[in-house]
């Protein structure tokens, strides 16, 4: 049986976690963010999860309530979440893809 653990860390997020350009803000206090989650059709529960406890995170730190969507319009920059293997059981990987910022947890049997 395969089992997945994703935990986001939105303060990292917040405290602004450099990208190649310069720091990157997900969520500002009251200001609309340009940022939606990502979770697409057949994501796992853990994924799903993971997504509302990361906007719940950020609402209550910020008061801004990412929109968790299917796909994200063009106009609109992601914050997707991914299980991934080769990391330690409580590790997180932190990176940008383009446009999109990506969390990527560890995947374990």
């Amino acid at each position: 049986m395969r089992k997945t653990v994703l935990v986001a860390v939105p303060l990292a997020v917040l405290c602004g976690c450099l990208a190649e350009k310069g720091p990157l803000t997900i969520a500002e206090r009251g200001r609309r963010s340009a940022y939606a989650v990502v979770v697409p059709d057949g994501a796992s529960a853990c994924i799903r999860h993971s997504a509302e406890e990361f906007t719940n995170y950020v609402a209550k730190l910020t008061g801004v309530e990412l929109a968790i969507v299917g796909r994200v319009a063009e106009d609109c920059k992601a914050v997707r979440l991914r299980a991934v293997g080769g990391l330690g059981r409580d590790a997180f990987r932190f990176r940008t893809e383009g446009r999109d910022f990506l969390i990527e947890g560890c995947t374990f049997e």
